[in-house]
């Protein structure tokens, strides 16, 4: 009776064996997992560890009560499935210990759960609300959301999420948190079964598919005004880069191009005294108007509507389309990013500025015909470009445009001050916080819900 009780017991530990390898596989995969937190990844080490840890104590016990078995040779066998099962429990004890060595590591590279091969998501459990953010924000904004909410986001700020990971991350979440370079379109709104809002660090929302998530009964939000002054600085810091041939020069030293002076080296175009055209006069048009008359220059815009009011007291003048662009000597776009707008300044366009004129664009990429801009630039058609904005981003460092020594181009910076970027990340997460708290957004986007 003794001896089938020791059977029985061996043979429970060996199944016990087999839940412990199965387990372990699985806490293998996990370890590999995107959005595995290392909370759960030491819960999970710790139950097994224990459970080895009682597997030993049993084969610890039947070892003892065999012992005396081991002369008679018609159970030896069972002397030696037990040694058997003592090996597998080793190797299973020394994977644990590997799994653990892997999180102790993963805690010492930081105090935010990184998978082997990228990040995964951070997690914060306050607030019965889940939020997901699809990139890591300025600390402020970012408190005001973990004190308030359960958050999830990807622990990054200069790598995008990817794709499965969105879909995946926002299947529990009431308010989604996105940059201008995340496509929240159908696909992950439908991905989304309880989202109420969409909360975007960005003025323009060309990326979200406004409409279907108004049918869906979700508001979207976004950051006008406050980058106003920061995208306009930029803008006619572009105009001065271009004008000037900055960049040029700049690159002109570093490759030993300059061995004297010479009257022509370098030379650019006036911007004192010059013409700038102003292509959309909304809050940074209005702006960009604003310095420019602090180089006395002479203002024209073209707007959808003309705003005498405005006229009056800027001193600036309205010119239809045409017009301005064959009279100034800079044009700047400031227009949304619409279906009107799209290819808005093209071959036909292009053609008809002068030969001495600059294209400033900190809009949208979309907005320029980037192929008949190459062209018109490489034939002289016109001076030069300031691009902080292309139509694919982030733009391909073989792209034609970048080829040329009259182009200078940004990475879509315009609102990249450390003091707008901050108001901007707190102006979403407010909307947020307000849509989820049943209140109205301040900044609901054009054309969605409110």
């Amino acid at each position: 009776m003794a001896l089938k009780t020791r059977l029985s017991d061996a043979l429970e530990i060996k199944m016990e064996i087999k839940n412990l390898e199965l387990k372990i596989g699985e806490l293998s995969a996990a370890g590999a997992k995107l959005g595995e937190s290392i909370a759960a990844r030491n819960e999970a080490v710790f139950r097994e560890s224990s459970e080895v840890e009682a597997a030993e104590q049993k084969i610890k016990m039947l070892k003892g009560e065999m012992e005396p078995l081991k002369t008679d040779p018609e159970h030896r066998h069972r002397v030696q499935e037990g040694v058997k099962l003592e090996n597998e429990v080793e190797t299973k004890s020394r994977n644990v210990s590997e799994l653990n060595k892997k999180i102790e590591s993963l805690h010492k590279a930081g105090s935010t759960a990184r998978t082997i091969s990228w990040p995964v998501i951070k997690i914060t459990e306050r607030g019965e609300k889940m939020i997901y953010l699809t990139r890591k924000i300025p600390e402020p904004a970012l408190q005001y959301l973990q004190e308030r909410f359960a958050c999830r986001f990807w622990e990054e700020e200069n790598i995008p999420v990817p794709r499965e990971v969105l879909r995946r991350e926002v299947g529990e979440a009431e308010g989604l948190y996105c940059m201008l370079s995340d496509r929240i379109d159908r696909e992950v709104i439908d991905a989304a079964p309880r989202l109420k809002v969409i909360s975007t660090m960005a003025v323009g929302f060309d990326n979200i598919d406004v409409e279907y998530a108004r049918q869906r009964g979700i508001i979207v939000t976004h950051t006008p005004g406050v980058l106003t002054e920061a995208t306009a600085d930029l803008a006619f810091a572009l105009l001065m880069a271009a004008g000037r041939r900055l960049i040029e020069a700049n690159r002109a030293i570093y490759r030993g191009e300059w061995k004297t002076w010479g009257p022509l080296f370098m030379a650019g175009r006036d911007i004192y005294g010059a013409s700038l055209g102003i292509i959309g006069l909304g809050r940074i048009g209005q702006a960009m108007a604003r310095r420019a008359r602090g180089f006395a220059m002479k203002v024209y815009y073209f707007s959808r509507r003309r705003n005498m009011e405005l006229e009056e007291k800027e001193g600036i003048t309205y010119l239809p389309l045409e017009e301005l662009l064959k009279s100034c000597d800079f044009v700047s776009l400031h227009v949304p990013a619409i279906p009107e707008t799209t290819g808005m300044i093209g071959p036909k366009e292009l053609a008809v500025m002068k030969p001495t004129a600059i294209l400033i664009n900190t809009a949208r990429g979309t907005v320029v015909d980037e192929n008949a801009l190459y062209q018109a630039l490489k034939s002289g058609t016109i001076y030069a470009a300031g691009l902080d904005v292309f139509a694919v981003e982030p733009v391909d460092p073989n792209h034609p445009l970048l080829q040329l020594p009259n182009v200078v181009a940004l990475p879509h910076i315009g609102s990249a001050s450390i003091e707008t970027r901050y108001k901007m990340a707190r102006l979403a997460a407010e909307d947020l916080l307000r849509v989820l708290n049943g209140e109205q957004p301040r900044f609901p986007v054009p054309g969605g819900l409110t």
